[in-house]
């Protein structure tokens, strides 16, 4: 078994219950509120322009020439073709790129890229590589899976979809799944503790993330009450 798949399995109600999550179901309905939408875009936005921090630190740590590659290509792709679905899509629901710049984010997106960058400062490639893999592969099995069921009528949510399940993504995903199972065999026990450790954290922060962005923001004001 990969380290991928162990990882998955070892967390499969947290990975499942992302698809199931009503924010998901939502886009691949076409039925998700307006308001919710951009709400979540703006956060990911936000969420975005850290990760690709973090993409910079991991090609700047990664150990061999094909992995700083990789890192590179990934960083691209982020800030070029995802980052500009965000600011498309915004565009067409009447929010301006500024307005998009200069978005407060929630204490969830804040707590989840804190994580990541501080992972990324302290922690091996490896470890890099797990807290990266939840949001990269399960966006690319969410397009897949909405795409299978259906593409709803709305032209942004079938954007959202088309741009999550195309090829172009699809292969960064797949190659980071590569990049990670590398280290299946060199893997031991205490080693895999750690990576999952990691991995369950991300993971976590996925799940919470569709569910503040269903939420418009609630789990900020839970947050800020205590």
């Amino acid at each position: 078994m990969s380290l991928s798949e162990k990882l998955i399995r070892e967390n499969s109600i947290t990975w499942n219950s992302i698809f199931s999550h009503p924010f998901v179901l939502s886009i691949g309905r076409g039925d998700l509120p307006f308001e919710k939408y951009i709400f979540f875009l703006k956060e990911d936005y936000f969420y975005l322009k850290e990760y690709s921090r973090v993409l910079a630190i991991a090609s700047a740590k990664a150990p061999g020439e094909d992995l700083q590659k990789f890192f590179a290509e990934f960083l691209h792709s982020t800030m070029t073709f995802e980052m500009e679905l965000h600011r498309r899509t915004c565009e067409n629901l009447g929010v301006s790129r500024e307005v998009l710049d200069r978005h407060e984010p929630t204490v969830l997106t804040l707590s989840y890229t804190n994580f990541l960058i501080k992972t990324a400062y302290e922690g091996d490639i490896v470890e890099i590589l797990a807290s990266l893999f939840p949001c990269e592969y399960s966006y690319w099995e969410i397009g897949k899976f909405l795409k299978e069921k259906g593409m709803p009528e709305k032209a942004v949510y079938k954007d959202w979809i088309e741009t999550y399940s195309s090829e172009e993504f699809g292969r960064i995903a797949s190659k980071l799944k590569e990049f990670l199972d590398k280290f299946s065999e060199s893997v031991g026990d205490k080693k895999f503790e750690r990576i999952n450790e990691v991995f369950r954290e991300s993971l976590r922060f996925e799940l919470y993330f569709w569910e503040n962005a269903y939420r418009e923001g609630l789990i900020r004001d839970i947050f800020s009450k205590k």
